[in-house]
């Protein structure tokens, strides 16, 4: 099991409101934009957003919601399109709950549409979950129809010429409960990937529904659950969906006897068949007679990588936090983790991070509601990068002190086309070349070593490193440069040289760099 540590931290620039703040209640994460909430704030909850640039990860703009109304209490952002739920917007009266959809123009985030669905009981919690893909939005209410606390509902919206409609309300059906099936509040917890849905109903037991898009429209497909389940598991706390692929989270957060929390993989098969994969958990997992790891009460998935959040892991204390990486590999899904997260230097005792988690493109996000800011425990999320490659040739410090590091991060398979050259460490604002090569070369250049042997691609032009040091490059697999190189099978190396006047005789230098196989 290898261990990373965060590659930013996120928290908004403007002034943290005064009483009751927990940003990183909820997190979302799309290619270069993050979504990190704070629902309990006291002007009635915030969304801030964040956006990855040459500099980094940073603050771009807030939204924020109606008094008391718990705005954030479920984020999703899909590409240009954001949606954020308030689940007890009318606190004064009904608390039914409303959910708002964004869309990116210009690089500012605005409101598109409001969601309000008739026929909403008071306290249906609508918008506690919501997710979004492509033109598919969904929104849980897991406090509609309750009885007893039975009931939930899920509802779907799609979008044409740019408005979304509500197409399908699913309620909780009335199926008889036994030891081994009490469903209750769906909608606890939703997710999208094109044409199927699924929703958790984390009852005594818990279950997973799966609703799935076909000629006559949406439907439900079939209910997931723990094949051995036991009372307070809390099956369906925690749902993700990519591709054919269900992730659904049993953090085991009740009952006189805990037990170290789980997830289960479920895949579809040729034939349209839900079924279970694998159970995974931490290789650390803990429990006591009264206490519990909590792994699983939040999961993501994108492809191959899945995130699963254990906000009560002990790194220094209780509740410091960690959140855990599972890569498929050509044997299947591991049962314990590739990777875990830590923050790198701890800020307290119960910073509970991995309380909720995204995953996109190489990049995860976990949020610490408990993260102290200036002392006090107001909350923050922290990114981490999936590596790629293998490190070689380590370089020589420059004028900040640091040899500049080089990563990639997204995919190596040629079809994804998603491959993304970061480095940070670097002096800021002056120019960089990102290169590449096939072969190797260990050669005195500038203030550094070349790593790369000839012939030698440079990426042109020239980037200017940020602020903070960060610069990157996403690979145009259409490139001229790389066009037709780039194929399944070929190994090529990438390097980057900077300018750096202040760091030595020549004025520049090179980071490390890094091999590629791709796919």
């Amino acid at each position: 099991m290898g261990q990373q540590v965060e590659a930013a931290k996120l928290f908004p620039s403007r002034p943290y409101q005064p009483y009751a703040n927990f940003v990183g209640s909820a997190v979302a994460i799309s290619e270069n934009w993050a979504i990190v909430a704070d629902y309990a704030a006291v002007a009635g909850g915030q969304a801030h957003f964040f956006r990855r640039s040459s500099d980094g990860w940073n603050f771009s703009q807030t939204m924020r919601g109606a008094t008391s109304s718990r705005f954030g209490s479920g984020v999703a952002i899909d590409g240009n399109t954001a949606v954020i739920g308030a689940q007890v917007w009318d606190w004064g009266n009904t608390r039914r709950g409303k959910a708002y959809a964004y869309s990116l123009q210009n690089g500012q985030w605005s409101q598109t549409q409001q969601f309000l669905p008739a026929n909403l009981n008071k306290y249906s919690l609508f918008g506690a979950s919501v997710a979004v893909s492509e033109d598919v939005l969904v929104v849980g209410a897991p406090g509609q129809n309750l009885v007893m606390p039975i009931g939930g509902e899920v509802l779907i919206y799609e979008r044409v010429a740019g408005l979304w409609s509500l197409v399908k309300r699913f309620r909780l059906p009335r199926i008889p409960k036994t030891f081994s099936r009490d469903y209750r509040r769906l909608g606890w917890t939703v997710d999208v990937c094109g044409d199927v849905v699924v929703a958790g109903a984390p009852g005594l037991t818990g279950g997973a529904f799966v609703y799935e898009r076909g000629p006559s429209g949406w439907a439900r497909k079939t209910i997931l659950e723990d094949p051995t389940p036991l009372l307070n598991d809390a099956f369906g706390k925690s749902v993700a969906i990519s591709g054919t692929t269900i992730v659904v989270g049993e953090p085991v957060t009740a009952g006189s006897n805990y037990r170290p929390g789980s997830a289960f993989v479920f895949e579809k098969d040729g034939g349209g068949v839900w079924s279970l994969d694998t159970e995974i958990s931490a290789s650390d997992g803990f429990a006591t007679f009264n206490f519990g790891d909590h792994f699983g009460v939040d999961v993501a998935i994108d492809g191959k990588r899945i995130f699963v959040g254990m906000p009560k892991g002990m790194i220094t204390g209780f509740n410091t936090g960690t959140a855990y990486l599972f890569e498929r590999g050509p044997n299947g899904w591991p049962t314990t983790e590739t990777e875990r997260m830590i923050i790198g230097k701890p800020l307290g005792t119960s910073d509970r991070l991995g309380g909720s988690v995204g995953i996109s493109s190489g990049f995860m996000i976990a949020g610490a509601i408990g993260a102290p800011v200036g002392g006090v425990a107001k909350g923050a999320a922290f990114v981490f990068e999936v590596e790629l490659g293998q490190s070689f040739c380590a370089n020589r410090p420059n004028s900040t002190g640091n040899p500049a590091r080089l990563t990639a991060t997204g995919s190596v398979r040629v079809s994804d086309q998603d491959l993304t050259l970061s480095v940070r460490q670097c002096p800021k604002k002056r120019l960089g070349i990102f290169a590449m090569s096939s072969g190797r070369a260990h050669e005195p250049l500038g203030d550094g070593l070349l790593c790369l042997g000839t012939p030698m691609q440079r990426f042109l032009p020239p980037v200017v490193i940020g602020p903070g040091g960060h610069a990157f490059h996403d690979l145009d697999f259409g490139d001229p440069v790389v066009s037709g190189s780039l194929t399944a099978g070929s190994t090529w190396c990438f390097q980057f040289w900077y300018a750096d006047p202040a760091g030595g005789p020549a004025g520049s230098n090179l980071s490390n760099a890094i091999a590629l196989t791709l796919e």
